[in-house]
This record gives structure tokens, sequence and C-alpha cells, in this order.
């Protein structure tokens, strides 16, 4: 059901963003009012720090659109108050907790990671340098020029009747996402028309874009083990035609594609409104260079909903003695901490998540179907057990 799509209907863009990112990047150092390798300390508010690497090397604004500062893909401190829209309640604040504490894994530069945080941090700091917010500084420098008038973060009644309804995997309804402080990263909607618009404009040397363009593709990093490249804001594709300049979106319920083949003057967006494969990048690529596309599979099961569960409030200082590290049999860890009378989980490799009482000792998740049993006397806590999935995983306390 609903209104058929056409050029005009309105999807989340997602991560295509961070080429937009990269292009007010190469406006503003142009302009003379960054410059590349400015530190990104320099543009935080007084006294907010950044992470150096063991040589005391900073991160600049050009490691963060080249995905090669080492900040990791996610910080750790999202409270994913909601699931269906894990980015919204992300402040500005925890943006800057987070970046005073992490430490980070390597020397800066060492090579390619992406990250999203790394990138929607950037649009933080060159709306911050600019003296506006994220997106009137997109609109202002990219959008108008370029007269895309269907693309924004906000979209007004006219554009929002326009927006495809987004699915998940499971092809269940969902809902948009909201990306706030790291908007930077992901938070463009846009339309086919438009994007096509864009397209062209990143090929057209005459282009109100094409010198920021020249400048997003002048400096590039291998990404190591494949022929690929990845460009200020791109990735970089070699290809019979010569290269493709793409990059791929992805939120709850939309994927897209943006291609760019300057040598072949063409260029496919792919957009959908559902997580199910085969994925936008594979029809955008097929589309414009012949490559094979995923068989489509099977639309999964979708998993049982979270159960309800009854919340029991518990005063900080019950909650209190649970604070630790555990670790079970694999040297998997499990971090508790607490933070304004809330109790946060942490698995290894994993976002920290909110645990809710259902007892003294007994805890749930909202975001998934697990609890967690706390043991020991009294105030003296010495492990807990995970039960999820039919399966109990004991962890042993060890600070």
């Amino acid at each position: 059901g609903g209104p058929r799509f056409d050029g005009d209907t309105e999807f989340e863009i997602g991560s295509i963003t961070k080429v937009f990112t990269a292009l007010l990047l190469a406006d503003m150092a142009l302009k003379g009012e960054v410059a590349l390798d400015d530190p990104v300390e320099r543009y935080l508010p007084a006294g907010a720090p950044m992470p150096r690497d063991g040589e005391g090397q900073q991160i600049t604004l050009r490691h963060l659109s080249l995905q090669t500062s080492g900040l990791p893909r996610l910080p750790d401190n999202m409270p994913f108050g909601d699931p269906a829209d894990p980015y919204a309640d992300y402040t500005e604040q925890m943006l800057l907790d987070f970046l005073g504490k992490y430490q980070l894994p390597r020397a800066v530069g060492a090579h390619y990671e992406y990250s999203n945080l790394g990138v929607g941090l950037l649009g933080y700091v060159l709306a911050r340098a600019a003296g506006t917010d994220y997106a009137s500084l997109v609109r202002e420098r990219i959008l108008d020029p370029l007269g895309m008038k269907d693309t924004a973060i906000a979209l007004d009644p006219a554009m929002q009747a326009r927006l495809a309804v987004p699915h998940d995997e499971y092809l269940r309804v969902t809902r948009p996402w909201n990306l706030s402080v790291l908007a930077g990263a992901g938070a463009l909607r846009s339309t086919a028309s438009d994007m096509l618009t864009f397209a062209e404009a990143a090929m057209d040397p005459a282009s109100p874009i094409a010198e920021a363009m020249a400048l997003t593709l002048s400096d590039r990093t291998d990404q190591v083990g494949t022929d690929n490249q990845t460009a200020l804001g791109w990735m970089i594709l070699p290809a019979p035609g010569g290269e493709v300049l793409n990059h791929s979106g992805g939120t709850g319920g939309y994927r897209s594609h943006l291609a760019v083949q300057p040598g072949t003057r063409r260029a496919v967006i792919g957009l959908t409104n559902s997580a199910a494969e085969p994925s936008a990048a594979d029809l955008a690529f097929h589309a414009l260079i012949g490559s094979p596309v995923a068989a489509e599979a099977a639309t999964p099961a979708a998993p049982a909903p979270v159960p309800e569960r009854e919340e029991v409030r518990l005063s900080p200082e019950q909650l209190a003695p649970l604070v630790g590290t555990y670790r079970m049999a694999n040297n998997a860890r499990l971090a508790i901490t607490l933070e304004d009378g809330q109790l946060f989980a942490q698995l290894t490799s994993q976002p920290a998540f909110p645990i809710f009482a259902e007892g003294p000792r007994a805890f749930f998740w909202k975001v998934v179907d697990a609890r967690l049993v706390f043991t020991g006397e009294g105030d003296t806590i010495t492990g807990v057990t995970l039960y999820q999935n039919g399966a109990e995983v004991p962890f042993e306390r060890i600070d």
C-alpha cells in the first residue's frame, strides 16, 4: 500500500551525509576559515580535551574526514534509550565527556577505521567554527547553491508527507532516525532527483562545489587489503571506465548508495525504505558498472518482542555495590557502571546499555530479552549470571 515512489519521494540517506560533511570541510578550508591540519581541539568548547596518542599527537580535521583518527565507530556512552532511534538522546555533553576520557588504541593516522563518531564530531566542530548549526551550514554552503530544495535534516510538512515509510530487516515498519549532535555522520534526508542533481554537480568543473570537490579527492588513503581508497568523505573504487566515487548509507529503516563515475559522466543513486537485501549498494553498482547483484534473501523471521517487565525503583545506595567489572570463562568482560542513578551494563566490544531492576539483585534490558542476576552476601557482590536465549552465563567479579 501507500503512494508509488518517484523522484520526489523522501528517504533518509544516512552516511552519504559524510560526503556533504567532507565538502563543508573542503569549502571552509578553501575560504581560510579552517585548515585541514588544524587540531580538532581548537574548535571544541574552552577546556574540553581531545584524546591524543601515545606520542602526544593530536587528531586533526583531516584525520576525522579520512577516517584515520583512531576514534571508534561509536562512543561507548550512548544511552540507547530508544532502540528504534539510537542517536536521538546523545547530547553535546555526552560527546565531550566521551572525548575527555577516551584513550586512543594506536597512533593517530596509523590506519583507516570507519567511525560514525569521527565524522559526526567533524560536523559538530565545523558548525562551531562557522558560528552556526550543522543543518544551517550544509544548507548555506551546498544545498541552496545547488538548488537542492528537497534535501534537509528536518523535513517541512510537505516533504514529510513524501517520506517513504521505513522498514527494518524483518520488513516491520520502524521509525526515522534523529542524529542530534552527530548529525554530520548521517542525518540528511533527500530524494532521487536532488541526489542526481548533487551527482551531476560533483562531476561538473563549473559547479558551485567544484573546487571543494577537487580538494576532497586530492587527499587519499589506501584501504589495507583492497584496491579501494578513502578520500575526504568519499570511498573510491577502481572500475572499468574509471574510478567510482561512492558512499553507502544505512539507518534503521533505509538503505542508500551514491555512485559517481566521472570518467563516463554517469551516476546512480539507490534508495530503499528497508534494511532487507539486496542492498542499495548492490543495485547501484549493478546499474553503473554491471557488477552482480546478491541473490534476494528470504525475509528472516522477526525475533519475538522483548517482554515487558515491571520495573522496581532502587536507590543509588542499593545500586552502588553492583558497580564493577566481571569476567566470564572465555575472558570476556562485563562492566557495570552507575551514572545519575541509572545502572548500565557493557559487554566486551559492545556499547553500554541501561539495565533496569526487577528486584534488589535482578535486572533486565529493554533492548533485548536478557536478564542479569547478581550473587553475593550482603553488600559483597561476587558474581553475576547472564540469562539469554535459554543459556546461563556466569561471570565472576574481578574488581
